[in-house]
Protein backbone atom coordinates (compact mmCIF):
# COMPACT_ATOMS: atom_id res chain seq x y z
CA UNK A 1 0.00 0.00 0.00
CA UNK A 2 1.48 3.05 -0.92
CA UNK A 3 1.49 5.78 1.25
CA UNK A 4 -0.28 8.67 0.04
CA UNK A 5 -0.26 10.77 3.86
CA UNK A 6 3.58 10.83 3.29
CA UNK A 7 3.40 13.24 0.52
CA UNK A 8 0.65 15.57 1.83
CA UNK A 9 1.00 18.70 4.09
CA UNK A 10 0.66 18.28 7.63
CA UNK A 11 -1.58 21.64 8.64
CA UNK A 12 -2.74 24.45 6.82
CA UNK A 13 -4.37 27.48 7.50
CA UNK A 14 -6.77 29.34 5.29
CA UNK A 15 -9.83 31.35 5.12
CA UNK A 16 -13.02 29.98 3.91
CA UNK A 17 -16.75 31.46 3.73
CA UNK A 18 -15.20 34.21 5.57
CA UNK A 19 -13.91 32.02 8.47
CA UNK A 20 -11.10 30.81 9.31
CA UNK A 21 -10.34 27.49 8.83
CA UNK A 22 -7.43 24.90 9.70
CA UNK A 23 -6.50 21.13 8.69
CA UNK A 24 -4.44 19.42 11.20
CA UNK A 25 -2.97 15.78 11.54
CA UNK A 26 -2.60 14.30 14.36
CA UNK A 27 0.33 13.20 15.59
CA UNK A 28 0.97 9.49 16.65
CA UNK A 29 -1.95 8.35 14.30
CA UNK A 30 -1.50 10.49 11.28
CA UNK A 31 -5.27 11.02 10.42
CA UNK A 32 -6.41 14.59 9.61
CA UNK A 33 -8.99 16.92 11.21
CA UNK A 34 -10.87 19.92 10.05
CA UNK A 35 -11.57 23.01 12.13
CA UNK A 36 -13.76 25.95 11.86
CA UNK A 37 -13.52 29.07 14.00
CA UNK A 38 -16.63 31.37 14.56
CA UNK A 39 -16.25 34.75 15.77
CA UNK A 40 -17.88 35.86 19.18
CA UNK A 41 -20.61 37.59 17.23
CA UNK A 42 -21.96 33.82 15.26
CA UNK A 43 -25.03 32.66 16.96
CA UNK A 44 -23.35 29.48 17.90
CA UNK A 45 -20.85 30.61 19.98
CA UNK A 46 -19.96 28.74 22.70
CA UNK A 47 -21.88 26.01 21.71
CA UNK A 48 -20.93 22.36 22.11
CA UNK A 49 -21.04 20.59 19.35
CA UNK A 50 -23.33 18.11 20.26
CA UNK A 51 -26.07 20.99 20.55
CA UNK A 52 -25.46 21.96 16.84
CA UNK A 53 -27.95 20.29 14.24
CA UNK A 54 -28.44 20.43 10.82
CA UNK A 55 -24.10 20.19 10.33
CA UNK A 56 -22.88 17.90 7.89
CA UNK A 57 -19.46 17.11 8.14
CA UNK A 58 -17.37 14.07 7.76
CA UNK A 59 -18.63 11.78 11.06
CA UNK A 60 -20.08 14.89 12.49
CA UNK A 61 -18.59 17.35 14.47
CA UNK A 62 -16.46 15.49 17.29
CA UNK A 63 -15.05 18.99 18.61
CA UNK A 64 -15.99 22.24 19.97
CA UNK A 65 -13.73 24.68 21.99
CA UNK A 66 -12.46 27.72 22.55
CA UNK A 67 -9.44 28.30 19.86
CA UNK A 68 -5.37 28.91 20.77
CA UNK A 69 -2.99 29.93 18.84
CA UNK A 70 -3.78 30.45 14.68
CA UNK A 71 -7.55 30.50 15.93
CA UNK A 72 -7.15 32.25 19.39
CA UNK A 73 -10.42 34.45 20.29
CA UNK A 74 -12.55 32.40 18.13
CA UNK A 75 -14.90 29.29 19.10
CA UNK A 76 -14.11 26.52 16.94
CA UNK A 77 -15.95 23.27 15.35
CA UNK A 78 -14.04 20.70 14.05
CA UNK A 79 -14.55 16.92 12.48
CA UNK A 80 -11.94 14.32 12.64
CA UNK A 81 -11.32 11.16 9.80
CA UNK A 82 -10.45 8.29 12.23
CA UNK A 83 -14.28 6.85 12.22
CA UNK A 84 -15.39 3.36 11.53
CA UNK A 85 -14.28 3.02 7.72
CA UNK A 86 -11.54 5.87 7.85
CA UNK A 87 -7.61 4.25 7.04
CA UNK A 88 -5.26 5.98 10.01
CA UNK A 89 -2.40 5.57 9.03
CA UNK A 90 -0.49 4.82 12.29
CA UNK A 91 -2.67 1.26 12.50
CA UNK A 92 -1.20 0.71 8.48
CA UNK A 93 2.52 1.81 9.09
CA UNK A 94 3.13 0.08 13.21
CA UNK A 95 0.54 -2.90 12.75
CA UNK A 96 -0.17 -3.40 8.72
CA UNK A 97 -3.86 -3.23 10.38
CA UNK A 98 -6.32 -1.75 7.37
CA UNK A 99 -9.80 -3.10 6.95
CA UNK A 100 -10.97 -3.87 3.10
CA UNK A 101 -13.36 -1.11 2.78
CA UNK A 102 -11.16 1.13 5.21
CA UNK A 103 -10.57 4.74 2.98
CA UNK A 104 -7.79 7.10 3.78
CA UNK A 105 -9.21 10.64 3.70
CA UNK A 106 -6.72 12.68 2.19
CA UNK A 107 -5.97 16.03 2.25
CA UNK A 108 -8.33 17.26 -0.87
CA UNK A 109 -10.77 15.42 0.56
CA UNK A 110 -10.31 17.16 4.41
CA UNK A 111 -10.00 20.43 2.87
CA UNK A 112 -13.51 19.92 0.73
CA UNK A 113 -14.64 18.97 4.31
CA UNK A 114 -13.76 21.89 6.24
CA UNK A 115 -14.89 24.57 3.03
CA UNK A 116 -18.39 23.11 3.08
CA UNK A 117 -18.02 22.89 6.96
CA UNK A 118 -17.14 26.92 6.33
CA UNK A 119 -20.04 27.28 4.21
CA UNK A 120 -22.89 25.98 6.21
CA UNK A 121 -21.57 27.99 9.42
CA UNK A 122 -21.80 30.82 7.23
CA UNK A 123 -25.40 29.96 6.03
CA UNK A 124 -26.20 29.90 10.19
CA UNK A 125 -25.84 33.89 10.43
CA UNK A 126 -27.42 33.99 6.79
CA UNK A 127 -24.07 35.47 5.70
Amino acid sequence: MEHVWKNEPDEEIFESHGFKCRIKRVPGMGHLCGYVGVPESHPWFNKNYYDVDGIDAHGGLTYSEHGHGDLFGLWVFGFDCAHSGDLIPDSVVRYGICGQHDTYRDFEYVKRETESLARQLAAVTGA
